[in-house]
């Protein structure tokens, strides 16, 4: 879904993605450069309660839940324990925290200044929320954005389109998780918003910088991003080349 999903994005959008390969490449490892900051980014509580490691994702885990998907789609997409009211202030928040990561990940004057004017506005958040909203999804949902964060992942690393249909049983099988998860209905508004608004900007970053690199046959580019974004995801506790895609969702492979 990330090629069809960025693939409209606005040239801006194109030129900003591109500024993660300088990053990359200054960084002593990939996966302490640019995407490091969707950690940096997020409510621990997330990172620690089953949400972003395997658990979510193998089918073992809780397959009447997941047998049950297509009918309890509505309840849980809509569910307000998902939802969130956004503030411009947690917006800011996020954006200059974001900032102030990211220009530490390089030393490049150039790079701190596009860093700095890109996320001196909302912009980028606003494009992902258009592309996500144009796909029947919401940016204020916290499983629709992380399921738009772990496909976009999936999608680099393997260098595979996900089908909308595929898209829809991730987000589901995030949703369930998500929803009956207490660390997630303890979250404040601003919590919710906090990491959605981290994970959907470097999202959009990622998705629009990978089209660029393909576009341009960057091979070496899209490799090291494809290493980066592996790594990044190794450290959440997944493995994203060991993901496979069923009618279900992930599964661990």
């Amino acid at each position: 879904m990330t090629t069809p999903l960025f693939r409209n994005t606005s040239v801006s959008m194109f030129s900003v993605g591109l500024l993660l390969l300088a990053s990359i490449a200054q960084a002593q490892a990939p996966s302490q450069s640019f995407f490091s900051a969707v950690a940096f980014g997020t409510n621990n509580a997330l990172l620690s309660n089953g949400i972003t490691n395997r658990s979510w994702i193998n089918p073992a885990t809780s397959p009447a839940k997941r047998s049950d998907l297509a009918t309890q789609d509505g309840k849980y997409s809509s569910a307000e324990v998902l939802q969130y009211k956004p503030s411009s202030t947690v917006s800011q928040s996020v954006r200059t925290d974001l900032r102030t990561h990211l220009i530490r990940t390089n030393s490049s004057p150039e790079f701190q200044a596009e860093i700095t004017k890109a996320l001196s506005t909302d912009a980028i958040w606003q494009e992902f929320d258009r592309l996500l909203t144009s796909y029947g999804y919401s940016s204020r949902n916290l499983a629709d954005v992380m399921a738009a964060y772990y496909v976009c992942g999936w999608e680099i690393v393997h260098k595979q389109e996900i089908q909308p249909q595929q898209f829809k049983a991730i987000r589901n099988q995030l949703a369930v998780t998500m929803a009956n998860s207490p660390d997630i209905r303890r979250l404040s508004d601003a919590e919710k918003q906090r990491t959605a608004e981290a994970m959907g900007i470097m999202t959009a970053i990622a998705g629009a910088g990978s089209q660029e690199l393909l576009k341009q046959r960057n091979q070496q580019g899209f490799a090291e991003l494809q290493q980066a974004v592996y790594q990044s995801f190794s450290r959440q506790g997944i493995d994203l080349k060991q993901l496979k895609l069923t009618d279900d969702g992930f599964v661990m492979g």
